[in-house]
């Protein structure tokens, strides 16, 4: 085996060739024409029209001094059109040891851009333990598209004990996507479900077309990425120009000789050198590629010791920025209610993954072996050995389509040209690619006749042994026959075989010989021709089976028949049980999806209309059969589509489906035939059809309950939308003005709680000997301690 080796470039005389460009013009200008395009886009996208953002590390205040404890937040958010946002973000966080208040991510409402990771420093007082939820929303006021927020992750990190806790939200904060709140309660998620199917699909499908994607994320690349559009086109230029490279290098005309090997893997067919050229190339683009696109994508890490975060520890501010206050209470319930749907969800796309994969691969193991070959070879059998085969009505015309047609076509001895062929070529049926295996072979089936009417004894032709036994046998002898070598006497009750001989002259006298002591006779019931072929070039067996109902010692092949129909019906059943078992696995598919509600009412069809389908499938088989009998019994002798029971019911099937015979059965019958097609037509085609489709609809407008999970089946539609940027309001639920009242009375209470204990820390902190000595000595003044006390019960309360 020799492989291809790269083409080389003269470097000492490359550069004295700009003369001769013109030799090559195409090259030259889409060279060109390729660097100014680049030019261009790299000026519009270099061009600066973002809003005001926040810088990738930013400092949160804290309310009081001194705030020792220091917690990283790392926001992310998502790459999709519309992600982004102005609206002012406020979080509270929520430890087993203290909570932090009301912090603000963007006091200036600077933007928190789509596809951005923004790092926050936020100093406090305490240490919050364990992080164990999250409690994120924001003031809904930013303009237009701006207003939403698609939160990604949110993960804290304690600087001084180096503990990571992670919240993957993946949701919309939003009132007119997603659930349509504005806030989320999200709870730490936990190591395992970090590695979760979910979790993992959704962060490698969510930002996939925005950001994985070099071609395309070139153009729609989020603008907080570190890895700009810029540099994405200058990967997309560069992988194009080394593909152009490769390409160049391995360029050479095809050479391709008759023992070069070819390997075919069912779907695509290759060569060692096409393999080889292809790794090759592989080899050239990809490391280099990879490489540019990975240093480009790297960014440095934020460490608690930076130069950065010093400065930004060194310039506090001396004032909390004004606190945003949640708009309602959390809906707890609704946010566990969405996390059991996320995995619910998950947990049947990834059954719907499987089972669709494995359809997939039970429809290749199905069609591997179908190769569209098939159908061609079937067809020039069909058009050599059968050619004529329809017309035969008498024994005359048999023996006449034998010698002109059959023998010719089985027994070739010269070419089309008159040349006479080679030895092993006349094994090959004329003008096909098939040889024969063994000899054709005639069967034939004959009925038993009256004994006392006929004449017993040997003799030449049909003749008939009364044996001692209760049964008698036929014996078929002629001259011709009895002193051909190969030649066995026929014995037996009532079926009878014999082999053609394998050359031509003797299988001519063979079929006079059978014509002159009529083979074929009243008492034949039916006789069939067997004739075994094999395509080596498609590795194809083929048999030609012919039937006519009542209405040798060669050179070179097999001197045997091989019967190969058993092995041809086990094929047809196996192919029939492969599309059974292909049907169900596809109708399979269905069941995982029953949570819709359309498809829960399509699979509870066959039990809604069970009682009118059955009494529709009386008459509709009734009729059917009545049109069967009569168009076996009127066109049966006429027609080949008519010749039995089975031909005939597939006939009828085609013509119900709208595949006509009306001029066959107008030749076949002038009379009968156009009164037969006018009345299936009206019967079965108009009738009986219509009153199907009326029960179909019957059963599809009928109110009933269906078993299906809407609420599933909503928030899975819901996140396919969203995963292509379209979004509907959600369905809020009217609530009663009283609930609405106590509702915003807890509010209220909740915020003068927080208030209040905003002013006793500053009041400890200034002044903690009075404020315990205030406690420990009883009051004088009762009435304002009785408001406090008051209000603080209905806060704690609430």
């Amino acid at each position: 085996m020799t492989l291809p080796t790269p083409n080389s470039i003269d470097f000492l005389n490359a550069f004295k060739n700009f003369s001769n460009l013109s030799d090559n013009a195409v090259v030259l200008s889409i060279v060109v024409s390729e660097y100014i395009l680049y030019i261009i886009i790299m000026v519009l996208l270099c061009a600066d029209f973002s809003r005001k953002t926040l810088s990738k590390v930013s400092l949160i205040p804290p309310d009081r001094m001194p705030a020792p404890h220091v917690y990283q937040l790392t926001v992310t958010t998502g790459a999709m059109f519309g992600a982004g946002t102005t609206s002012r973000v406020a979080f509270q966080l929520f430890g087993s040891e203290g909570t932090t208040p009301i912090k603000v991510l963007n006091p200036g409402r600077e933007a928190l851009v789509r596809g951005s990771t923004l790092h926050f420093i936020m100093p406090v007082r305490e240490s919050l333990g364990e992080v164990m939820s999250l409690r994120i929303w924001h003031d809904n006021s930013g303009e237009g598209d701006t207003s939403a927020w698609f939160l990604g992750n949110f993960l804290v990190r304690d600087v001084e004990k180096d503990a990571v806790t992670y919240f993957c939200c993946h949701d919309w904060l939003s009132e007119d996507k997603g659930d349509g709140e504005v806030q989320e309660v999200v709870h730490a998620t936990p190591k395992e479900g970090l590695r979760s199917f979910s979790n993992v699909f959704t962060e490698a499908t969510t930002n996939l077309f925005y950001d994985h994607q070099l071609w395309t994320s070139a153009l729609v690349a989020p603008p907080g990425s570190s890895f700009t559009k810029a540099q994405r086109l200058s990967c997309c230029f560069t992988l194009l120009n080394t593909m152009m490279l490769a390409s160049a290098m391995w360029y050479q005309t095809d050479d391709t000789t008759a023992d070069t090997k070819v390997y075919n893997l069912g779907i695509t067919r290759f060569t060692v050198e096409e393999l080889y050229t292809s790794l090759m190339t592989a080899l050239t683009v990809a490391p280099v590629n990879l490489m540019i696109v990975q240093l480009f994508r790297m960014e440095a890490p934020l460490a608690a010791n930076t130069a950065e975060m010093s400065v930004i520890m060194q310039g506090m501010e001396k004032f909390s920025p004004k606190k945003i206050r949640p708009p309602t209470k959390a809906n707890c319930q609704g946010a566990r209610k969405k996390r059991e749907l996320s995995k619910k969800s998950a947990s049947t796309l990834k059954e719907l993954l499987l089972l669709f994969i494995f359809v997939a691969v039970l429809f290749y193991i199905a069609q591997a072996n179908n190769d569209q070959h098939i159908f061609y070879e079937k067809r020039t059998l069909s058009t050599t050995v059968l050619r004529g085969f329809d017309e035969i009505r008498t024994p005359d015309q048999f023996y006449t389509w034998a010698e002109e047609v059959l023998l010719p076509t089985l027994y070739p001895s010269t070419w089309y040209n008159g040349r006479k062929m080679k030895f092993l070529d006349r094994q090959f049926a004329q003008n096909t690619e098939s040889f024969r295996v063994g000899p054709p072979r005639l069967m034939q089936v004959r009925r038993r006749p009256d004994v006392s009417t006929w004449k017993t004894g040997a003799g030449l032709g049909w003749s008939l042994s009364v044996q001692n036994m209760s049964y008698s046998c036929w014996r078929f002898a002629v001259p011709d026959l009895l002193n051909h070598t190969k030649f066995h006497t026929l014995n037996s009750t009532n079926h009878h075989s014999l082999d053609l001989p394998l050359d031509y002259d003797s299988a001519v006298s063979f079929f006079r010989a059978l014509k002159d002591f009529e083979f074929l006779d009243k008492y034949t019931v039916s006789m069939a021709i067997d004739i075994n072929f094999y395509n080596p070039s498609l590795k194809l067996f083929s048999v030609v089976h012919l039937v006519l109902d009542h209405s040798g010692v060669g050179e070179l092949g097999f001197e045997r028949f091989v019967d190969l129909t058993a092995a041809a019906w086990w094929d047809e059943c196996l192919a029939h049980a492969v599309g059974i078992v292909v049907f169900i696995n596809t109708v399979a598919l269905l069941r995982v999806v029953r949570f819709s509600q359309t498809i829960g009412k399509l699979l509870a069809l066959p039990g809604i209309m069970k009682d009118e389908l059955l009494s529709f499938l009386v008459v509709a088989a009734v009729a059917f059969i009545s049109f069967i009998s009569a168009g076996y019994l009127i066109f049966g002798t006429h027609l080949k589509s008519y010749s039995d029971l089975y031909h005939t019911t597939f006939a009828l099937f085609e013509m119900m489906l709208g595949r006509f015979f009306a001029s066959d059965m107008l030749e076949a019958n002038p009379l009968i035939g156009p009164i037969f097609f006018s009345s299936f037509m009206i019967c079965i085609f108009t009738l009986l059809m219509n009153f199907l489709m009326s029960i179909v609809c019957d059963a599809i407008s009928a109110d009933v309950d269906v078993d299906h999970d809407q609420d599933l089946a909503e928030h899975m539609w819901s996140s396919v939308c969203a995963k292509l940027g379209l979004h509907s309001p959600p369905k809020k639920e009217v609530q009663e003005q009283g609930e609405l009242k106590l509702e915003k009375l807890q509010e209220n209470l909740r915020v003068i709680q927080e208030q209040l204990d905003e002013s006793l820390d500053i009041c400890d902190s200034f002044m903690p000997s009075r404020r315990r000595y205030n406690l420990d000595k009883p009051s004088t003044s009762s009435t304002p301690q009785c408001e406090v006390k008051i209000v603080i019960q209905h806060a704690e309360d609430d």
